[in-house]
């Protein structure tokens, strides 16, 4: 999701800046997961950051398809959901 700054706004305007976006990303506790079915994905993702960090950089701006790309989630959220909580039942019964 993004969105332009709202509290931080002010101390931007004061070192004569502008916040272009800001990058939300849902399921980002995936960017620390270490996993091979994730490591194309999390290299894909981290390639669409540099992409946008060079448009910014280059534009003062992000494309509309860099937008569209960095809104997209990284899998299906309920895909994202059923193995979230397949990990945390598992966990549940490993206690019980």
């Amino acid at each position: 999701m993004l969105r332009r700054f709202g509290h931080a706004g002010c101390c931007l305007s004061h070192m004569h800046s502008e916040v272009i976006a800001e990058i939300y990303r849902g399921a980002g506790e995936l960017l620390h997961v270490n996993h091979p079915l994730l490591n194309p994905l999390l290299s894909s993702y981290k390639a669409l950051l540099q992409r946008a960090g060079k448009e910014v950089v280059e534009t003062v701006s992000l494309s509309e398809e860099t937008k569209s790309a960095l809104e997209s989630p990284f899998i299906p959220h309920n895909l994202y959901r059923e193995k979230t909580n397949e990990g945390y039942d598992g966990a549940l019964k490993g206690k019980g």
